[in-house]
């Protein structure tokens, strides 16, 4: 089993890079396991207060769950991946995406590399680099699109620098 980490910048193209590696790979077995399914539930907090919540520091994150279902996978055993929504800002409690262990497993974030447990388990690590012009763009067509930034009204991340 072969373990990647692919890292950047939001809007850096690591999306585009995991595309091409599974379609690379495409007579093996690839799982990816985005950063983003665990996010910490923040259904305890009001409205406002996750508007104003920085999802792009490493609390956010779940990092102990994260890495003990990589370790579960690494070990031949299957996992349920949680389920974040963005609009809610909480963990589904009912849904949960069914996750095999695999010939290589991608885990795809702009956090990854913070977590050293999470680190120490890949085999590869890609920092993806972008023009930050062109990541400026591509943030600015995801905040305008209601169903990627639910909280049409508010400043986009871009201008607020959260």
């Amino acid at each position: 089993m072969l373990v990647i980490g692919i890292a950047g910048g939001s809007g850096s193209g690591k999306t585009t890079v995991v595309n091409a590696i599974v379609e690379r790979l495409q007579d093996k077995h690839v799982v990816v396991i985005p950063q983003d399914s665990y996010y910490r539930d923040l259904g305890e907090m009001s409205e406002e207060e996750k508007r104003n919540h920085n999802f792009d520091h490493p609390d956010s994150i779940e990092w102990e769950l994260l890495c003990e279902q990589l370790s579960e996978l690494k070990k031949g055993r299957s996992i349920r991946q949680p389920v974040y929504s963005y609009i809610t800002c909480r963990r589904s409690e009912s849904e949960y995406v069914h996750v095999e262990p695999a010939d290589v497993i991608i885990i795809e974030g702009i956090l990854i590399f913070t977590c050293k447990k999470l680190r120490e388990q890949m085999d590869v690590k890609i920092f993806v680099d972008a023009d930050d012009d062109d990541r400026l763009a591509r943030i600015i067509a995801l905040d305008a699109d209601p169903v990627i930034c639910p909280f049409q009204g508010q400043e986009p991340v871009w201008f607020t620098g959260r």
